[in-house]
């Protein structure tokens, strides 16, 4: 059984708002700014990294095709401007000779009008000799450099060769698939080979790397553990994928599809294989079969009536998220029958959803709530996020705005009752329920990255020592083993395990320690 087609009425329905996610958690392009940090991604970017900002000259990064090898790169240059590193990043190795060098002048600012190679290499010498001077590195990057000719590839050499007071000029990274180290093997090219200093593989992630990634990625994006995966789902998704992130990624989206289609709350091994199956159909097409198409039409027509009926009924039901709709589906329902029982439950719910309404998620509680902390500028937007299941975005756009950061949790300890104004409601209709509640974090955390260094870093490490879940040292620095306490501290809190100080982690972190910022 099919799910969906690569434009089918169902994208149009937008099912990823259905699911409560902001946007796809599993998208093929490289996404940095959800960037999943694995053990072997770690220790690759750490290592280049460190040559880079050693002067090390020549480095190569290789692995197969959709190891992330661009995400890393990526990940890399922003890691090197922060260190005012100045980068060129060549992504379309289809440049060749002095078309190559051009482009690297040309993405470290440099306009050279001459086509000559040799007046290309002076204005790219004469720029590093003055970051330099300066004290300042500089770095090339090159994608997808298997694609490189012998020729241009000896032009990396000579570029390489730039130093001043016995220091590199310019810091090279190859990135390739793993033809490339088969074309550094040949003769003509063996004294580039020689000067490559450091040498990392991206590898595909382990099963216990998968199932960290799979959780990051969805809560990264407001799933906050709303949509669960099971422990033989995420057996199958390894074995199917061998832990390549692209494949994962596709076969992700693809299992979305299928848990919206059919109003489930998890990931589970009949939801791998249907999407599975749909991604090997014949001529690797993403079919559906003639019942999905004519249902998903069903689907569309039923939303227009319910929005067209929403005005005669309090509580606005059409801002109900529009999944509520389905009931579990055992198989493929006729379209006629599928449309009569999507009629029946929006009756059904609409009375649900008018008394929810009026008691948790009316404008006049939500203005209640958030009087006492002058936030009432906002209360139709909340209002609107808590009945559209969109919470990640007013909560986003309130705490840059004002500092207070809107936290929710799906349950309440003993010890913080009292102590704050709490907000119940349902994270979708008849879903769990939830306390919504307003506090100033005293920590704030923008950035979390390896590597990356600060004293709200220290802060939080600090902490994690205080709770007896951290014993490396108070640096300041991101690394696996905050990230491994952080995950530890999540567990002992029933939180979902992601390692990243999202802000119910941070909340019970700060109150386990002791301290009251109410």
């Amino acid at each position: 059984m099919a799910v969906t087609t690569s434009h089918t009425v169902f994208e149009e329905l937008q099912h990823l708002q259905c699911l409560g996610l902001s946007c796809n958690p599993f998208p093929v392009a490289p996404d940095n700014e959800n960037f999943f940090l694995s053990e072997g991604i770690d220790r690759a970017t750490a290592s280049i990294v460190h040559g880079m900002l050693a002067r090390k000259g020549f480095l190569v990064l290789t692995g197969d095709i959709g190891l992330g090898k661009t995400t890393i790169s990526r990940r890399i240059i922003g890691i090197l401007e922060e260190k005012d590193v100045a980068t060129s990043l060549v992504f379309h190795s289809t440049y060749q000779d002095v078309e190559l060098l051009r482009e690297i002048n040309r993405d470290f600012g440099l306009q050279v009008s001459s086509l000559r190679c040799s007046d290309q290499m002076q204005a790219l010498n004469r720029f590093l000799l003055e970051r330099s001077r300066s004290g300042k590195n500089s770095a090339i990057i090159i994608d997808d450099a298997q694609n490189l000719d012998k020729r241009s590839l000896e032009l990396v050499r000579l570029i390489s060769n730039l130093e001043a007071d016995r220091q590199k000029l310019v810091q090279i990274l190859l990135v390739g698939q793993p033809e490339l180290l088969d074309q550094l093997d040949c003769s003509t090219l063996r004294q580039l080979k020689s000067r490559i200093m450091i040498q990392e593989t991206a590898r595909p992630l382990s099963r216990d790397e998968l199932k960290y990634y799979l959780l990051f990625k969805l809560n990264a994006v407001g799933s906050s553990g709303r949509i669960k995966i099971t422990r033989w789902a995420l057996g199958k998704i390894h074995r199917i994928t061998g832990g390549n992130l692209r494949k994962v990624n596709i076969l992700m989206d693809r299992c979305l599809y299928a848990v919206f289609l059919f109003n489930a709350d998890q990931i589970n091994r009949r939801v791998v294989t249907i999407a599975h199956k749909d991604l090997t159909a014949v001529r690797g097409r993403f079919r559906a079969p003639r019942w999905a198409k004519t249902a998903a039409a069903g689907f569309a027509m039923v939303l227009l009536l319910g929005a067209a009926l929403s005005v005669h009924f309090p509580g606005n039901p059409a801002e109900a998220k529009p999944r509520a709709i389905f009931r579990k589906i055992k198989g493929p329902l006729p379209a006629h029958k599928l449309l009569q029982r999507s009629a029946v439950t929006i009756d059904s719910d609409r009375i649900g959803s008018a008394a929810a309404s009026h008691s948790i998620v009316s404008m006049k509680s939500v203005s209640r709530f958030l009087a006492d902390h002058q936030l009432t500028a906002y209360t139709r937007d909340l209002t609107d996020a808590l009945r559209n299941g969109r919470l990640q975005e007013i909560a986003a756009k309130i705490v840059d705005k004002t500092g207070y950061e809107l936290v929710s949790l799906r349950q309440l300890p003993q010890t913080m009752k009292g102590r704050y104004d709490t907000f119940r409601y349902l994270e979708n209709p008849g879903g769990i329920e939830r306390y919504l509640l307003i506090w100033r974090p005293p920590l704030k955390l923008t950035r979390f990255f390896n590597t990356y260094k600060g004293t709200e870093i220290a802060r939080l490490q600090e902490m994690l020592v205080r709770q007896q879940l951290y014993d490396a040292g108070t640096d300041g620095i991101v690394g696996p083993r905050l990230k491994l306490a952080l995950s530890r501290f999540q567990r002992q809190m029933q939180l979902p395990d992601t390692g990243y100080p999202d802000g119910p982690t941070v909340f019970y972190l700060f109150h386990q320690d002791g301290i009251d910022q109410g």
